[in-house]
C-alpha cells in the first residue's frame, strides 16, 4: 500500500500543472492507430516479462500456475518500471507475493536475479544485432560514430555467446566460499534468449 501511495503521489506531483482538459486534448491529438499500437505493445511487453518469471521458477524448480506467475510478474514489473527506486519496489512486491506462495527466502532472490539476467541477455542480443547489422541507424539515434557501434555490437554478441557456452559446457555450480550458483542449462538459457 505504501508503494501504491508513493506512486499516486509522484503521479499527482508530475501532473499538477496540467488540467484534465489538457490531458484529454493531448490524447485526442494522437492518432487512434498509434494509441492502439502502444497498448498492444505494452500488453506484449508485460506478457514477455511473465516469460522471464516462468523460466526463473523452472530454474529454481518451483513452477507455479501461470495465473500466479502473471500476477506477480505484472505487479512487480509495473512497480519496477514506473516508480523511483524501481529495483527495490519491484523486488519487494515480488518477495511478498512469492513468499505467500511458498517460495523460500533463498529462491526469491534467485528468481529476481534470473529475471534481471534474462532481461540483460535480451538487451545484449538485440543491441548487439542492431549495432552490428544497422550501425548507421543506431548511430543516428545515439549520436555516436557507426564504426565503434559495430565493435560494441560484436562485443555484446560475444558476451551472449559466452553465456550460452557456459550454459552448454558448465556442469558444476560456481562456488565462492559457502555460496554456490548453478548456471542455467542450455535448454533454459536458449529460452532466455528467445523470450
Amino acid at each position: 500500500m505504501a508503494l501504491f501511495a508513493i506512486a499516486v503521489w509522484v503521479l499527482r506531483r508530475e501532473l499538477q500543472t496540467y488540467g484534465l482538459a489538457d490531458i484529454l486534448r493531448s490524447l485526442s491529438d494522437i492518432p487512434h492507430h498509434r494509441l492502439v499500437t502502444a497498448i498492444v505493445f505494452t500488453v506484449l511487453s508485460y506478457a514477455v516479462t511473465t516469460g522471464y518469471d516462468t523460466l526463473a521458477l523452472r530454474y529454481v524448480s518451483r513452477p507455479l500456475a501461470y495465473r500466479r506467475i502473471g500476477l506477480a510478474s505484472f505487479i512487480g514489473y509495473a512497480f519496477s518500471n514506473n516508480i523511483v527506486l524501481s529495483m527495490i519496489a519491484g523486488a519487494s512486491v515480488r518477495f511478498r507475493l512469492s513468499s505467500a506462495w511458498g517460495l523460500s527466502a533463498v529462491e526469491i532472490p534467485q528468481v529476481v536475479v534470473f529475471c534481471t539476467l534474462s532481461l540483460w541477455m535480451g538487451f545484449l542480443v538485440l543491441g548487439g544485432a542492431v549495432f552490428l547489422l544497422q550501425p548507421e541507424t543506431a548511430a543516428g539515434l545515439t549520436h555516436a560514430p557507426a564504426i565503434p557501434l559495430r565493435w560494441i555490437g560484436l562485443l555484446f554478441l560475444l558476451v551472449s555467446a559466452a553465456y550460452m557456452a557456459v550454459a552448454v559446457f558448465r556442469k558444476t555450480p560456481f562456488q565462492v566460499r559457502e555460496w554456490s550458483c548453478r548456471w542455467p542449462g542450455p535448454h533454459l538459457a536458449l529460452w532466455q534468449f528467445i523470450v
